[in-house]
């Protein structure tokens, strides 16, 4: 999901970074996207349901603590290509 959203995302012109590290509200190893909304600044997406993480949630620090990031699909596919490989399914 988080490959997907990425995708367009990206072609609708936004900066998008796919991550993955332990989930954010404590339910194992997550993947989730940050969204470039100024110079420097992000806001997280979680595209399990397809939200904007809102400042006032009790797990937005968590969203930035993370293992992986990726700017491209191709870099996320090299990491594990069977996680992002969206076109397959």
């Amino acid at each position: 999901m988080s490959a997907l959203t990425e995708r367009h995302l990206e072609n609708k012109g936004w900066h998008t970074i796919i991550v993955v590290g332990n989930s954010p509200f404590n339910s194992g190893r997550h993947c989730w996207l940050l969204i470039e909304t100024g110079s420097d600044k992000y806001m997280p997406v979680e595209t399990t349901n397809l939200e904007v993480v809102l400042w006032s949630s009790p797990y937005f620090d968590n969203y930035f603590e993370y293992d992986h990031s990726f700017e491209t699909i191709q870099e996320a596919l090299a990491y594990s290509e069977t996680e992002f490989d969206w076109w397959k399914s």
